[in-house]
């Protein structure tokens, strides 16, 4: 597990509840992304790990923290790196729309925030994400309008999805992410 807590850099409560929330929610939506679990940092534990986290100069506060499934073999996407196949173009426009569903920022050209593990496309760094909890400016309209919020020129699909969309049909139908189960309740 990756472990963000409370004293580690730009880590705030609310950004362990983005954390949290948009990794469970992106994968009810079928999206790859690392599971996430609750981690009680104990003081116990931040004693008997002192040595190595003042190596890495950090110093996580004891309490709650958000864990993230580590994947090893993740390759990063870079702004250059192709989306060719049926399957990675739906994956890029699920993770856009959910990207803008939820107003996550964070997955830009210079910072894509995702990669490439046996396959598929996963996200990861969704400690941004709802960023509607923030005031945002120079939004010019209201927080539903998302075309209009100025991070989407820059999310790492756009662009490619564009071309891609613009070649071909995905399979000769519409994108539609559909809700989960759990959210269908009257």
């Amino acid at each position: 597990m990756v472990t963000k807590a409370l004293g580690l850099p730009e880590v705030t409560e609310t950004s362990l509840f983005a954390e949290y929330f948009g990794s469970t929610l992106a994968i009810e939506f079928g999206i790859d992304a690392p599971r996430a679990v609750l981690v009680d940092l104990s003081p116990e534990l931040l004693a008997a790990s002192e040595a190595q986290l003042a190596a890495w100069r950090v110093q996580p506060r004891a309490g709650r923290a958000v864990g993230l499934e580590q994947r090893r073999g993740l390759l990063p996407l870079d702004r250059f790196t192709p989306i060719k196949t049926d399957i990675e173009i739906a994956e890029a426009a699920r993770i856009y729309a959910y990207d803008l569903i939820t107003q996550n920022p964070d997955r830009r050209t210079d910072n894509p925030n995702c990669g490439s593990y046996g396959g598929r496309l996963v996200a990861y760094d969704f400690e941004m994400a709802f960023s509607f909890l923030y005031a945002i400016p120079g939004t010019g309209g209201e927080p539903w309008e998302v075309a209009r919020l100025p991070f989407v020129a820059n999310h790492i699909f756009r662009g490619r999805l564009s071309r891609s969309l613009h070649r071909q049909e995905l399979d000769g139908a519409q994108f539609v992410m559909r809700s989960p189960d759990w959210m269908k309740t009257a």
